[in-house]
């Protein structure tokens, strides 16, 4: 997950890191404990972490910023739909 994390926009800092990590915990905690329905953790991972993504690109706007995070993100939801392609097929 780190190496994940690592790879965003502004991620060097590990105050940054860490709060992200928090999040997460915090998020999956939540669903376990308090929530009936089941739920993807990497899914809320992927949606987290896009979404912050986003949230910085907005913040200090320009196209090409926002041309790599599309990218980035493009690139993990193909991965991700990968994954979830062969764990259908496979089961």
């Amino acid at each position: 997950m780190q190496t994940i994390v690592e790879q965003k926009f502004n991620t060097g800092n590990l105050k940054e890191c860490a709060i992200i990590d928090f999040t997460y915990g915090t998020i999956l905690y939540i669903f376990k404990t308090v929530n009936e329905m089941p739920m993807s953790t990497t899914w809320t991972f992927l949606g987290m972490l896009s979404g912050r993504e986003l949230g910085i690109t907005f913040n200090d706007f320009t196209c090409d910023r926002l041309l790599k995070a599309l990218k980035m993100m493009a690139i993990e939801l193909l991965y991700l739909m990968i994954g979830l392609f062969i764990s259908v097929v496979c089961k």
